[in-house]
């Protein structure tokens, strides 16, 4: 009995930790004196994460036969947080050429001068224009590998979550609708770029990240961490 509060104390501890850090992250939005960059988001959004995943192993401790309950609950959790982190990245985010607008109500000459520079429905256009940057090779980098992981996460998420994503067609269905969403709400909003090559790189770097969890050893590995067997 003893051993089974001490586990709930701890999980209590932890889950105080991460609510705390999430009203900070909250403050900021109503408070101008809290600036928190993208980088300080992106910290406190895997501390929160962090903080979920030991308390639900503390809860799994004092509640063993809630095994199934828990961990949909942490992957709940750290899902949230992820959609969150992916809407103010793609969509809120003032830097990278980001900020809300609409483009219903733009002037004729800012939608213009969007639908100019950065829409593309042309596939490779946008990736070999990139690979051409000789003199910018960080910012290839960048855009390339950041569109290729920024979809990764939903290869954990979708198939624990959903039992019918175990299946890779129905996975890759999904994950390329999940792209065409984004993109569709950024040219919406004019914000970032509405790019077909953005689909593409988004959907094959989940796709791939897929493949690597669920059909090599890695498998087992995620298994141990994600259900802390």
């Amino acid at each position: 009995m003893n051993n089974k509060k001490s586990h709930m104390v701890f999980a209590c501890t932890f889950f105080l930790l991460g609510f705390c850090v999430l009203c900070y992250m909250m403050m900021q939005l109503f408070n101008q004196h809290i600036i928190l960059g993208l980088g300080g988001r992106v910290f406190l959004s895997l501390l929160i994460c962090v903080f979920t995943y030991c308390g639900c192993g503390s809860l799994l401790h004092a509640y063993p036969e809630r095994r199934e309950g828990i961990r949909k609950g942490l992957l709940i959790v750290c899902l949230a947080v992820y959609l969150e982190l992916l809407f103010i990245m793609l969509i809120a985010y003032d830097s990278f050429g980001r900020g809300l607008q609409c483009i219903f109500t733009a002037s004729t000459e800012n939608r213009m001068a969007y639908i100019e520079h950065c829409v593309n429905f042309m596939p490779g256009k946008t990736i070999i224009s990139y690979l051409r940057m000789n003199r910018n090779m960080s910012y290839t980098v960048i855009n390339l590998l950041g569109n290729l992981v920024i979809l990764t996460p939903c290869a954990i998420f979708l198939p624990y979550l959903i039992s019918v994503f175990k299946k890779i067609k129905y996975y890759s269905v999904a994950v390329v609708g999940i792209s065409v969403v984004i993109e569709f709400l950024q040219l919406i909003f004019m914000c970032g770029s509405a790019d077909v090559d953005d689909v593409i790189l988004n959907s094959l770097g989940s796709i791939f990240f897929y493949l690597i969890v669920h059909r090599t050893k890695l498998h087992k590995l995620v298994e141990r961490i994600m259900w802390m067997r």
